[in-house]
C-alpha cells in the first residue's frame, strides 16, 4: 500500500512537470505571437519598422521562387534557396506565416535546452529554469519574432 502511495506520488509530481512545461512553451509562443501582431502594428504605424530589414529580403526572394525566378533575381539576398522556397507561404497564406515558423522553432530550441539538461543530470528544477532563460529572454524573443532565421540555426544544432 505504501509502494502504490510513493508510485501515485511520483506520478502526480511528474505530470504536474510536464504541465507546468506545457504550460511554459504556450506561454512563451503566445508572447511571441503578440510581439508578431505588435510588430505588425508598428511597421504599420510608426516611422521605425519592426521586422527585421532580412525578412523583408526573405519574403521578396520567396515571391520571386513563386513566380518561377531565382530567389537571387534580388540583389541583396545571400541565403540558401531553400529558405526562399519555405517561405513561399509568405506569399500565399500571410506576410507574417515565416515570423510564426521562426518563433515556433525558437521556442522548440527552449524544449530542445530543457531536454540536453535532463539528460545532462540537472534536475526538472534547473532545467526548466534554463529553458525560462532562453523562452523569456528578450533578445530571443525579439530576434525570432522580427523575422531573423537564427532560431532555425538553433534548432538544427541542438
Amino acid at each position: 500500500l505504501a509502494l502504490m502511495s510513493s508510485v501515485r506520488r511520483a506520478s502526480s509530481t511528474a505530470r504536474k512537470q510536464t504541465h507546468t512545461l506545457t504550460r511554459t512553451f504556450v506561454c512563451a509562443l503566445t508572447l511571441r505571437l503578440v510581439l508578431i501582431v505588435w510588430g505588425t502594428y508598428q511597421d504599420t504605424h510608426f516611422a521605425v519598422k519592426y521586422t527585421d530589414i532580412d525578412y523583408v529580403v526573405y519574403t521578396d526572394a520567396a515571391r520571386h521562387v513563386t513566380q518561377h525566378r531565382s530567389p537571387y533575381a534580388r540583389a541583396t539576398y545571400r541565403y540558401t534557396p531553400l529558405l526562399a522556397i519555405a517561405l513561399t507561404p509568405n506569399v500565399f497564406v500571410h506576410e507574417a506565416f515565416g515570423k510564426v515558423v521562426f518563433s515556433a522553432l525558437d521556442v522548440l530550441v527552449g524544449a530542445f535546452i530543457a531536454k540536453l539538461c535532463i539528460a545532462r543530470g540537472f534536475s526538472e528544477k534547473m532545467s526548466k529554469y534554463a529553458a525560462w532563460a532562453w523562452l523569456f529572454n528578450p533578445f530571443t524573443c525579439t530576434i525570432s519574432t522580427r523575422g531573423s532565421c537564427e532560431a532555425i540555426t538553433g534548432a538544427l544544432m541542438l
